[in-house]
């Protein structure tokens, strides 16, 4: 018994340890200076980081090496083992495939300043089952969630006005509530999904 309590105890002691080391790693992995920006015509993208390796958590940055950051690059957090990722209130735009492929990811928290989620933004995140989404959301472009089938609820914000093809291709969402600012759905959108318009134009043939 007094054997059995020595090892439980030793075990505890490496448990601890290993993960108070992994959190640590997390944090110094987010840290700005991980993270490359790349300067363009509608903004500062970060755009992946230098160092590639499993952490739970995928804080996108609000600043790296001065520059206010405005946009995650397309492709820059694609093939990712995150769990869980939060894009702050700094991000106005979301690039194509950001982070597209990361089939760990779990939930994402896209703060209220987003205006635009690029084509395959998330697609093929099959563990997906959670988004926050930005209230200020204008366009959802094409594939955007192809095939994130354990996504089952997604909220829509008024003010939303574009839904491209196959955005959301493959989910199993139910009873999506569309606002009425929507005025563009694209070709396969929402394919055997009930929704709900709220006197928005609907503008598919398959939905």
């Amino acid at each position: 018994m007094k054997k059995l309590k020595f090892l439980l105890k030793k075990f505890a002691i490496v448990f601890i340890i290993l993960f108070c080391l992994s959190t640590v790693y997390s944090i110094i992995l987010n840290l700005p200076c991980n993270f490359k920006v790349s300067q363009t015509s509608e903004g500062n993208a970060v755009t992946g980081k230098y160092i590639e390796l499993p952490v739970p958590v995928m804080i996108v940055p609000k600043k790296i090496k001065g520059f206010d950051i405005d946009i995650v690059g397309g492709g820059a957090f694609d093939w990712n083992s995150q769990l869980f990722v939060y894009v702050p209130n700094s991000i106005k735009i979301i690039e194509g495939g950001a982070f597209a492929n990361n089939q760990d990811l779990i939930y994402i928290y896209i703060s209220d300043s987003v205006e635009y989620i690029g084509a395959d933004s998330f697609a093929y995140c099959y563990s997906l089952t959670g988004v926050h989404m930005s209230r200020s959301i204008i366009k959802i472009d094409a594939l955007a969630f192809e095939f994130c089938d354990h996504l089952k609820f997604i909220k829509f914000p008024n003010g939303l006005k574009e839904i491209g093809n196959s955005a959301f291709y493959g989910c199993p969402l139910k009873n999506v509530n569309l606002p009425s600012s929507v005025e563009h759905i694209g070709h396969n959108a929402f394919v055997g999904i009930k929704i709900n318009y709220s006197n928005s134009t609907k503008n598919s043939n398959d939905n």
